[in-house]
């Protein structure tokens, strides 16, 4: 499995990494991939239990989600090339990061991030039902 995208290895980078402790992070993992895979560039190696995220702006790599499947832990990394925002990272970190939250609510996951420079990242979950909930409805209210 390869990405088929990839960022200029000259490029500004910021990176962010979560390990979430789970029993079951190859099926979080294969879910994030499936769910998100539907508006995102991804792909899941079943053999290799790892996959990625390709988030897509104007036909350019925009930032780049790495999955990896561990012995009781989903380890998850973030790199947004040619992007010096903070912000465009805490906007992934929520993305990705909430979807693994809901999809684990029952299990109550937590994601926290930590960025490369050390400092923490955002975090999502454990979400309650309620919240959960919350968020369909929002989503519907959308229409997304």
């Amino acid at each position: 499995m390869t990405s088929a995208l990839t960022a200029s290895p000259s490029s500004l980078t910021l990176t962010s990494r979560a390990q979430v402790a789970t029993d079951r992070p190859v099926r979080y993992a294969k879910q994030l991939v499936a769910h998100m895979g539907r508006k995102l560039q991804a792909d899941w190696d079943s053999e290799a239990e790892q996959g990625y995220l390709n988030f897509i702006r104007e036909d350019e790599l925009a930032a780049s989600c790495a999955l990896k499947a561990q012995d009781g832990t989903l380890v998850m990394e973030i790199s947004l090339p040619n992007s010096p925002a903070a912000d465009d990272l805490a906007h992934i970190e929520q993305v990705v990061g909430i979807h693994l939250a809901r999809f684990g609510s029952k299990d109550s996951l937590a994601v926290q991030w930590q960025r490369e420079d050390g400092s923490a990242g955002t975090s999502q979950g454990p979400l309650t039902p309620e919240e959960v909930a919350a968020h369909h409805r929002a989503k519907e209210e959308r229409g997304t």
